[in-house]
């Protein structure tokens, strides 16, 4: 009898530990574990997304891109080119549309279709129109103006010198400045790269509204003068001008 409910004991003190186990088991297939895909291949890369093109960013540089993605995930020249056609959007969007059936599915034929629509060799005109009528835009800094000069540079003239590049983004630069006054006075200090034609209205601009600023102050502070003296009346001004009468009259001034 003792030894029957010794081990009914045990088995009752040992139901919540079972209890306790399966509870934490039920927990534990109810939390979903991140699942990352390998490679097809089966080595240890993983996938990666393509960025999406619209013609908004140089093609050159996204095919670059793509090309090293593609060879990541182990795409052959196929699965390349479902893949780019899947990346399209807006402008570049139609470029597929335009394509042959047999075209949209070869890589090759899809990235020519790309570059030529979308390289750099066909928008030099483009963006050399745009160079030329580029000015500093309201809240735009001066760096932010001169990046975007170089920017516009390196395709509206992808095959000039370096020094040529050079001249031509300093004076592009200066062209740009919208202040007429601000302009001219870099143009004087004839500058000789681009980065010392910035350094120069940066340091233009900085002195400009310091003194815009302490000027500011000045009236402020003269307003504040006036506003605070009291007008002078008509009958204050009569005493000053009896007791300025008794003053000359002893000493002979209106004699």
């Amino acid at each position: 009898m003792g030894a029957e409910y010794s081990a009914h004991g045990v088995e009752a003190n040992q139901e919540p530990l079972r209890r306790r186990y399966q509870y934490d088991a039920g927990l534990q297939s109810k939390v979903r574990t991140p699942q990352i895909e390998p490679r097809a291949q089966g080595n240890s890369s993983y996938r990666v997304k393509a960025p999406s093109f619209d013609g908004s960013t140089p093609w050159e540089d996204y095919i670059v891109q793509f090309d090293m993605i593609s060879e990541l995930n182990g795409w052959d020249d196929k699965a390349k080119a479902l893949q780019l056609a899947a990346c399209l959007r807006g402008p570049a969007q139609a470029v597929l549309a335009d394509l042959d059936e047999s075209k949209r599915r070869a890589f090759r034929s899809l990235t020519e279709a790309l570059t030529q629509r979308f390289g750099k060799a066909n928008q030099t005109e483009l963006y050399r129109t745009l160079l030329r009528n580029r000015s500093r835009q309201p809240g735009e800094s001066i760096p932010e103006l001169a990046h975007d000069i170089r920017r516009l540079l390196s395709r509206a003239y992808p095959n000039a010198s370096i020094e040529m590049k050079k001249t031509l983004a300093k004076e592009h630069f200066i062209d740009a400045i919208s202040n007429s006054d601000s302009r001219w006075k870099v143009y004087q200090a004839r500058p000789k790269s681009l980065e010392e034609a910035v350094s120069i209205a940066a340091e233009l601009e900085a002195f400009t509204l310091s003194e815009q600023k302490k000027s500011n102050q000045k009236k402020f502070g003269m307003r504040a003068v006036f506003e605070n003296k009291e007008p002078e009346t008509v009958g204050s001004a009569a005493d000053g001008l009896g007791k300025s009468w008794q003053l000359l009259w002893p000493r002979g001034f209106l004699n």
